[in-house]
């Protein structure tokens, strides 16, 4: 499964949010988007597994990591661990 934040919302719509929105896969994930952007993406997986998450920006940060990371494709993939919150922020290139 891909999770792709926000694929068809409108430019217009330049702040909305979600808070605890259930996906495919026991996963849990509330997002921020402000002035057009993804600003923090927050994903609880309540049985753990791999999840593909599809991002369009090419820096990012993972909670449980402190450097940056950069996507080299569309979609960056995630070992999730069970019970655990992990937040993708976006790196403001």
């Amino acid at each position: 499964m891909v999770l792709q934040i926000f694929p068809a919302v409108p430019s217009e719509w330049k702040d909305i949010s979600f808070n605890n929105f259930r996906i495919e896969g026991a996963i849990m994930t509330s997002v921020k988007k402000s002035n057009v952007r993804a600003e923090e993406i927050k994903i609880i997986s309540e049985q753990g597994g791999q999840l593909r998450l599809k991002f369009s920006v090419k820096t990012f940060y993972l909670s449980d990591m402190k450097n940056a990371y950069h996507r080299k494709n569309a979609v960056i993939l995630i070992d999730l661990k069970r019970g655990k919150m992990l937040s993708v922020k976006n790196g403001f290139e």
